[in-house]
């Protein structure tokens, strides 16, 4: 329950007034957990247009999948937390890819569930909630930070 897991992390933070949790239909966990950390209007099961809603955010956390090329195609600001230690390989050639054609994946490698680097998500997440007014959005394509080198800068303390 990778879900709650984040939630109890961040729960020591003002974080979780922002948060809206997405639940796919896959999802089989015990929701009563879930609100020991959110309202109930903050979790959204099965949305019809998640287009809109990851759109929307200033960033988003997901593990691997095909949720990543649809917040890539949007260039939203996507934390990633894997499952499986060995997920650590595809996010290194998802990088690797990325870098090579000089393109930026918008994707931040907070680790895997059993060793999550807590504080690095929180400042990220600080980082970008404080830059949410700066966001340009384009309804065809999604969005784009002003200047990724400065927001890069904040986050690593450069």
């Amino acid at each position: 329950n990778l879900s709650l897991l984040i939630l109890e992390r961040l729960s020591k933070t003002s974080l979780l007034d922002d948060i809206l949790l997405i639940l796919g239909p896959g999802y089989s966990h015990d929701l009563t957990l879930l609100y020991q950390y959110l309202d109930k209007k903050q979790i959204i099961r099965n949305p019809k247009n998640i287009f809109d809603l990851f759109r929307t955010a200033f960033f988003v956390i997901t593990a691997l999948g095909v949720t990543l090329q649809e917040l890539r195609y949007l260039n939203v600001e996507t934390g990633i937390i894997y499952n499986y230690a060995s997920d650590l390989d595809d996010i290194n050639q998802i990088n690797h890819y990325f870098e090579s054609n000089k393109e930026d994946t918008h994707f931040y490698n907070f680790g895997y569930y059993k060793e999550i680097q807590v504080e690095k998500l929180i400042k990220t997440i600080k980082t970008f909630k404080k830059l949410k007014p700066k966001k340009i959005y384009n309804n065809d394509i999604g969005s784009a930070w002003l200047d990724r080198k400065v927001v890069n800068k904040i986050i690593n303390h450069e």
